[in-house]
């Protein structure tokens, strides 16, 4: 019985996360990337999702004792523009399988 019991349980759980792996919206929330150096919130706005970052592990720069610039954006207009609420995700859409 027991044995019957945990089967019915994993199979209900592996069925609600297989209904689940279609939902875009999963992706929704705050994400810690690898380094742990920041927390990203993706959001969706319309039909479209956009991450921005909202935590740093170190929100002043060392050598300025100020909010972090953009220091290495390919673009030089945009280096001066803070890390904090940076929109680091435009535009993405879900298109399914």
């Amino acid at each position: 019985m027991k044995r019957f019991l945990f089967s019915l349980l994993a199979f209900a759980s592996i069925s609600i996360y297989a209904q689940d792996i279609t939902n875009p919206n999963l992706i929704l929330g705050e994400w810690i990337p690898k380094e742990g150096k920041s927390h990203v919130k993706i959001e969706k706005i319309g039909n479209k999702y956009f991450g921005k970052v909202i935590w740093l592990k170190e929100p002043l720069d060392k050598e300025t004792g100020k909010p972090p610039l953009d220091k290495k954006n390919p673009d030089e207009s945009m280096r001066n523009q803070p890390i904090m609420g940076l929109r680091i995700m435009k535009d993405f859409v879900y298109i399914g399988e």
